[in-house]
């Protein structure tokens, strides 16, 4: 199945999508996964620019703040871009390290094909933060599935690998204040 395709499989049929990407080999996961982000910033960056235009540019006139126009929201974009690929490395690594400390059979590639398909509803949604909200419980319940179908992972391992993640990014968040403390 081409990639396009599996975009609309995972959000509508995932097991019949993690059914087909369990043998296949990481890389076409990177490419499926980088595709979804390229389309996901895509309206991101439309909103950011409308926002600048119609809400910010008066506002940055007034200011001793530089503007940074549309140029500088499409740098700011494609640095997003190139943030997801070390994100999705270290959410597989770090998903490999908990389930397999809980027991789980799960090696690190397993965790890349299983994320880069989980991640779709999010990262399609990513620039509506309403919708956004509600399709990260989706892909908790797809992450969830696909290490269930795939690999046979119980789903209470996965659910403790998510709370675990969550402490993680809250202590990194927690530490950063300390560092960094708004005036």
């Amino acid at each position: 199945m081409k990639l396009m395709p599996r975009m609309i499989w995972i959000l509508v049929h995932p097991s019949r999508v993690y059914t087909m990407v369990r043998e296949e080999k990481p890389r076409r996961a990177w490419g499926y996964y980088l595709l979804v982000v390229l389309i996901g910033c895509i309206p991101l960056l439309v909103a950011g620019i409308v926002v600048y235009n119609y809400f910010l540019a008066g506002f940055m006139e007034n200011s001793r703040i530089p503007a940074v126009g549309a140029v500088g929201i499409a740098a700011l974009g494609l640095a997003l871009y190139l943030v997801t690929i070390p994100g999705l490395l270290v959410d597989s690594l770090l998903a490999t390290l908990v389930l397999r400390i809980l027991g789980a059979r799960v090696r690190f590639n397993d965790s890349i094909r299983v994320l880069a398909y989980a991640y779709t509803p999010l990262i399609l949604t990513i620039w509506a933060l309403p919708l956004a909200l509600g399709t990260t419980l989706w892909s908790a319940i797809l992450a969830i599935r696909g290490y269930r179908q795939m690999y046979g992972v119980p789903w209470w391992k996965v659910l403790i690998m998510m709370v675990f993640w969550m402490l993680v990014l809250i202590i990194f968040g927690w530490v950063l204040r300390l560092f960094f403390p708004q005036p």
